[in-house]
């Protein structure tokens, strides 16, 4: 009897080590599934109104937004104000300060019939406004492509902000208003265009240069007809020597 009973003993023991050892293996699986599980999903479609993709330091490094959750401007990851993006929705990028840096943005639709489009690429300047753009705009039949590239001033465009809000303060349409924004953008605090090819809301096929200032000083032209010309701009923009062909 009493071998039985150590026997029986031995027999319980055993039993516990492999349930012990069941339940461990069993919850190393549990805990590598969810992890698994957590790192990579897979999905036939997901519908969001805005996905934000940060780095492992929680800054924000793209934004995939509709136009009604579209992110403010930001500025180390911080709001610098409000965005009128009048209907636009797409992505923006942020560098690794958590500025924006640039973006795809678009709209489209139909208002009384009449098709109002938008559409752009932007590589913003580092702690500024944009650089490079490639652009699409169209409201009715009047429409316009191309490649901007674009000046900005090298202080950051923080340094012109409380002026540029001063500004805006002033009432519309006043003369100290137009002197306002007239100073800035001398002084580059909305950068300045430095060469835009594209289609222009006429018809023309055009490559404009400018100086440092922003004014054009060089033109490429064809026309929808056909003609094609080189204009030589004074810094007050009239032509000073005209190259042109007729048919």
């Amino acid at each position: 009897m009493e071998m039985e009973v150590v026997s029986l003993r031995k027999e319980v023991r055993r039993l516990r080590l492999l349930i012990v050892g069941a339940t461990a293996l069993f919850s190393l699986a549990l805990l590598g599934t969810a992890g698994y599980m957590t790192n990579a999903a897979s999905f036939n479609a997901i519908t969001v109104h805005r996905i934000n993709i940060v780095d492992n330091d929680g800054v924000l490094r793209m934004v995939l937004a509709n136009k009604d959750n579209f992110p403010p401007p930001l500025e180390h990851g911080k709001p610098t104000g409000s965005r009128d993006n009048h209907g636009l929705a797409g992505i923006l990028f942020y560098n690794d300060r958590g500025d924006e840096s640039g973006g795809i943005v678009l709209k489209g639709r139909k208002i009384a019939g009449v098709p109002v489009a938008q559409s752009m690429l932007n590589f913003d300047d580092f702690e500024s406004n944009e650089a490079v753009q490639l652009v699409y705009s169209r409201n009715g039949a009047n429409r316009s492509e191309g490649l901007m590239v674009t000046q900005q001033a090298n202080a950051p465009i923080a340094a012109f902000r409380p002026a540029i809000h001063a500004a805006l303060r002033l009432p519309k349409g006043s003369s100290a208003r137009a002197a306002a924004l007239a100073k800035l953008r001398d002084e580059g605090a909305f950068g300045h265009l430095r060469m835009f090819t594209g289609l222009t809301e006429d018809g023309r096929s055009v490559l404009y240069l400018a100086d440092a200032q922003g004014r054009p000083r060089l033109a490429f032209v064809v026309t929808s007809n056909g003609r094609a010309k080189i204009e030589f701009l004074d810094k007050h923009g009239k032509a000073v020597k005209d190259i042109s062909t007729h048919g």
